[in-house]
């Protein structure tokens, strides 16, 4: 079965071996007693009265540890009895006094039995047999001689699913080899080895099964270890004990020949878990004489899904030898687990007749899943089955990179073949059978910066040759060697994993330039002047840029030169001179190479000035907020992203709310008297990041949902569920996951397709966030949301309007033709081209609203004064609220929004598909709570709420939460209606032209199995005029046994239609299946039946 799949290197292939799980198996000399052969240099037995002896004669003994012990329950008579870690923590098994004969000086064997009685937690590592002490990279003297053979628990896996590890010294260095994950039931005998040809290669063998191989070229002996031989324990440091008993220790010389009694399958393809109706190859097999003999007149046959094949064999088959053979899959079939049987028959060396029979692997046909908006969890160290439960699509999967070997040979390494990719693949398949995507992080920028002594010529310097700050943290990655190493980064990926469907995206380089900084080796100086015409201006010492009053006649009026040097400069820099975007298009190039559609993602891309193109040439760009002090300070983050992608063709948004508060921002210190703490404070104190206000939660997801964002993710896993306190992350408030899982249950999910499908309405009013006054006068965001002019967009949302944040380059491209209104905050410094097209937006009539900030050459219709922020929430968002209103009336008969609501407190967005709008409305009615309140720096408690909504237009309202109609008035051409807001809630409104009248589904009365079932869903006015709007729907499909049927999900109709052709599968059992459509905005429902036969 696919759990007794063992993984173990061979050459360029990847190899899955199997051992065939018999109904008759030969026995092998392992799973006897051993005995003391020549070759034996050391052999513990721990037999009842001679506990502690060495059965080669005069060889050192073996002296129970503190915590360890003999006992009598050993696998063949007496055992080592070994506690684990134990509090207070002492040292378990047994001491055996240093020897040179157990450093072997060439090839040697170690092997024993061992029972455990518990696993530990995941991560938890468990010493076996230990002379060298030190399982990790060290250059500490004495850590890398000898040997050491130890379990470890993996993560993410069930509570017996271990790896065998090996760790081998050589003097100045050191090797670790891992196996692939195995089973190992507790309270069970198992029979383990390794074996090292004192060459390069250690094999590791469980019950007789080879389970891992490595090979290390250029490797000797190992080097004589100083220090004890440690039986069940971690020698001469802090505690890795193994829980359970140990017998028959045996350390030998040579590679000893282990055999498992059967045949083995390896598998050379890399997968076994398939979706239905997959394009894929045969699955490539080679089966491996493993019963310790050679077998005479052997006859082998298969049955796969149903179909027999007998295997071509030799007259006899020799021991250790392989037969290759590939068996067809046939993914139409439904969706299950499909076993790969076999039938052997042979002869012994005894004459003797033999038949094996039983499964070798499991291959797995999952179904198909509906369209769905990505869902990412930004962590990787979560248990997947929760992250899925919880209604995650998407989390963070590192898999690795190939680096040491992409770095080395500059060309494309398919690195799956190696112990972590074997891992890998086995956790992919793992998340794949939950329904789990993988979004790999890709950062070979940090990868390189991990390499000791890496050249000077990679680093950044300043202009006198100095390694700048920081540069141990942020290489000079426009090198043109770091640059190829990249794309071969990326392109080794997708050679190592492209065929995985459930690898679909990539993070590239999270947070990584905010230690960027100017360099000045040859090759930045030479691509800057010649990217200027000539030399790179002197002032250019910073990478934030330069103060304009500290510039020798600088303008008076504060407008430059479109092309002014030092702003030439600044803005090659950040679009490609500090060389990050364009390494991140190089991962991107790399990881499609191959032809993988995985899209690539970039965050944090607001920590940079307003240029476009933040992150390179690739898919997506996205930005981390934390939601206090006000949590719709995301729409204004997430609109600097759309202002972003605007350049780059094709570039689209996605947002990501931090799970967490920072505590120096919500409560940072604790009141003196604890009686004024609240429980969380006085049970955690020391945390430092803890779980964001389930209400804040939610308004944040709202305020994502009302842009047109393709994906949501979160961060802050260990703060959103129980988890102990690690990195000064804890769970704090137990209401904020449920939340989060009903949010997703009720709104993402169901809405999420349509969402995708809906545009943003054209802006007309616009706040230009300028990147001339970010160099020469420090304005901008960086991405945080928490500048003036961040909050001159909350200003504007609580007025009731819809802006739209533009950069300089946006208006050199555009112009301002579109807008009525222009919003000028902390503009001190503007370029010739910027200035020229605001005084002709202004002379056809456009407002300017400005600060007292604004550049000198122009003026303000509407004066908007900075309001310095106070630390007090309620104080703050009253100030900002205040100048909102005054917005209000001063532009009262001149502008007015589309869409708005009666209370202030309710923000509304609007979008649209076709002639069909989508207002949303937001409750941002807060109060200080019993949370964090009492600190009065976030508002953090959210209050029911009220507002009659209004959109200019005629036509039907529909509620597409509560899926229904909803009353409403038109006078004056304006739409008014009623609604009602819980804490922190939003809505969502449909407008159509015509009402949603007729729905209707068509499905076939009858199909035949293996045939194609179209099914349509038109929805229509009374008098059959189609939709013009995208509407969800939900489809719910039933097999002929009661189960949930491929594509079962929700979707959009648009314009009034949806297609779906359902497939049923041969093996489907024929019966009848009901088909169940609902109409999301009416919350309409029809079902049909078609017998499938």
């Amino acid at each position: 079965m696919r759990n007794k799949i063992l993984f173990v290197a061979a050459s360029a292939v990847l190899a899955a071996w199997s051992t065939l799980a018999a109904g008759e198996r030969l026995t092998q000399s392992w799973e006897n007693e051993c005995t003391l052969e020549d070759d034996v240099i050391g052999l513990w037995q721990f037999s009842t009265g001679a506990e502690g002896q060495n059965s080669r004669h005069g060889g050192n003994p073996a002296k129970t540890a503190p915590n360890g012990k003999f006992v009598v329950e050993g696998k063949f008579g007496g055992g080592l009895g070994c506690a684990g870690v134990t509090t207070p923590e002492s040292a378990t098994g047994a001491i055996v006094a240093r020897h040179p004969d157990f450093s072997p000086p060439g090839a040697f064997s170690v092997e024993l039995w061992a029972k455990a009685e518990t696993h530990g937690k995941p991560g938890t590592r468990a010493f076996l047999v230990d002379n060298k002490g030190c399982y990790y990279e060290n250059d500490r003297p004495n850590t890398n001689n000898g040997f050491m053979f130890f379990l470890q628990r993996t993560r993410n896996r069930s509570e017996d699913v271990m790896t065998m590890n090996v760790g081998l010294g050589f003097g100045s260095d050191s090797v670790f080899a891992s196996s692939g994950a195995v089973t190992m039931p507790v309270g069970v005998w198992h029979h383990l080895a390794f074996t090292y040809d004192g060459a390069g290669t250690v094999k590791m063998y469980l019950n007789g099964e080879k389970v891992g191989e490595s090979s290390f070229p250029g490797r000797g002996p190992i080097a004589p270890s100083g220090r004890n031989l440690s039986f069940g324990e971690r020698v001469g440091s802090n505690f890795h004990g193994f829980t359970g008993i140990l017998d028959d220790v045996c350390l030998r010389r040579g590679v000893r020949n282990y055999h498992s009694g059967n045949i083995d399958c390896l598998l050379t393809s890399k997968r076994c878990v398939f979706y239905r109706h997959e394009e894929t190859a045969s699955a490539q097999l080679a089966l491996l004489n493993n019963t310790g003999q050679d077998l005479y007149k052997p006859s082998l046959s298969f049955d796969f899904q149903g179909q027999s094949k007998a295997i071509a064999m030799p007259e006899i088959w020799q021991l250790g030898k392989a037969i290759t053979t590939a068996i067809q899959l046939d993914t139409s079939l439904r969706a299950g687990d499909y076993p790969l049987r076999y039938r052997l028959c042979a002869t012994t060396v005894a004459g003797q007749r033999a038949e094996l029979t039983g499964d070798v692997l499991l291959f797995t046909i999952l179904n198909r899943k509906p369209p769905t908006m990505p869902i990412i969890m930004r962590a990787s160290d979560g248990d997947p089955e929760t992250m899925q439960a919880m209604g995650f699509t998407h989390a963070n999967f590192n898999l690795g990179s190939g680096g040491a070997e992409a770095w080395q040979t500059k060309q494309p390494a398919d690195y799956a073949n190696t112990p972590a990719g074997r891992e890998t693949i086995e956790r992919l398949e793992h998340w794949q059978r939950l329904g789990l995507n993988a979004c790999h992080l890709a950062e070979p920028g940090r990868y390189l910066s991990r390499i000791k002594d890496i050249q000077y010529k990679y680093k950044r310097i300043d202009r006198d040759g100095n390694l700048v700050p920081k540069h141990e943290q942020n290489l000079n990655v426009s090198h043109p060697d770091i640059q190829q190493f990249g794309y071969d980064s990326g392109a080794s990926v997708s050679l190592s994993f492209g065929d995985f469907p459930n690898f679909d995206a990539a993070f590239l380089h999270i947070e990584i330039r905010d230690s960027t900084d100017l360099s000045f080796q040859d090759y930045d100086v030479a691509s800057a002047e010649q990217f200027l015409g000539g030399k790179i201006p002197p002032e250019a010492v910073r990478k934030q840029g330069v103060y304009y009053k500290t510039i020798k006649d600088f303008p008076a009026d504060r407008v430059i030169p479109d092309d002014y040097p030092l702003l030439r400069y600044y803005t090659w820099f950040w679009k490609e001179g500090d060389g990050w975007n364009p390494l991140n298009t190089q991962i991107h190039r790399g990881l499609k190479s191959t032809g993988r559609k995985a899209w690539t993602l970039f965050q944090p891309a607001g920590r940079a000035p307003s240029l476009w193109g933040s992150g390179g040439q690739i898919d997506f760009i996205s930005q981390w907020t934390y939601s206090n002090p006000d949590p719709i300070k995301i729409g204004q983050t997430t609109d600097e992203l759309f202002a972003m992608a605007e350049g780059v063709p094709g570039q689209e948004v996605m947002k990501q709310t931090q799970i967490i508060w920072y505590r120096s921002q919500a409560a940072p210190k604790l009141p003196a008297d604890d009686k004024n703490q609240v429980a969380w404070e006085r049970e955690c104190p020391e945390v430092q990041y803890f779980t964001i206000a389930p209400d804040h939660l939610s308004e944040a997801l709202w305020c994502k949902l009302s842009r047109p964002v393709k994906g949501i993710l979160y961060f802050g896993w260990r703060a959103l569920v129980p988890y102990p306190l690690v990195r000064g992350y804890f769970m704090t408030n137990p209401e904020t996951a449920p939340r989060l899982q009903q949010l997703l249950a009720d709104v993402v999910k169901p809405l999420g397709p349509t969402l995708l499908e809906v545009s943003d309405i054209p802006a007309d009013i616009a706040i230009l966030q300028s990147f001339s006054s970010q160099i020469f006068a420090g304005r901008g965001t960086s991405g945080w949301g928490n500048a003036w002019e961040a909050d001159v967009h909350l200003i504007l949302q609580w007025a009731g309007y819809q802006p739209r944040i533009i950069f300089d380059e946006t208006i050199r491209r555009d112009g301002l033709d579109q807008y009525k209104i222009l919003v000028l905050p902390a503009c001190d410094v503007l370029t010739e081209s910027v200035v020229d097209a605001i005084k002709k937006f202004q002379k056809r009539g456009g407002i300017i609203i400005a600060d007292e900030n604004l550049c000198p050459a122009l003026l303000a219709d509407v004066f908007l004064p900075v309001v310095q922020r106070v630390k007090d929430a309620s104080e703050a968002k009253a100030a900002l609220q205040v100048e909102s209103r005054r917005l209000r009336r001063e532009l009262q008969g001149i502008y007015a929004a589309r869409a708005g609501a009666s209370d202030i407190d309710i923000v509304t967005r609007l979008r649209r598909f076709g002639t069909t709008d989508y207002l949303f409305a937001i409750n941002d009615k807060r109060d200080f709570g019993d949370y964090v309140g009492h600190h009065r720096l976030v508002m953090e408690k959210g209050l029911p709420n009220q507002a009659t909504l209004t959109i200019d237009r005629s036509g039907y309202v529909y509620d597409l939460v509560q899926h229904q109609a909803v009353p409403s008035r038109l006078v004056d051409g304006v739409l008014s209606f009623e609604a009602s807001f819980g804490p922190g809630e939003g809505r969502l409104f449909l407008v159509s032209q015509t009402a949603l009248d007729k729905f209707r589904l068509k499905l076939p009365a009858k199909a035949s199995r293996g045939q194609n079932l179209p099914m349509t869903v038109t929805i229509s006015d009374r008098w059959g005029r189609p939709a013009d709007a995208a509407i969800p729907i939900e489809v719910r499909i039933t097999d002929a046994e009661g189960k949930p049927g491929e594509f079962s999900g929700c979707y959009t109709a648009k314009h009034g239609k949806f297609d779906l052709t359902l497939q049923p599968a041969v093996n489907d059992t024929p019966g009848a299946w009901i088909v169940t459509a609902t109409n999301l905005a009416t919350g309409q429902s029809l079902s049909q039946t078609c017998r499938v036969q």
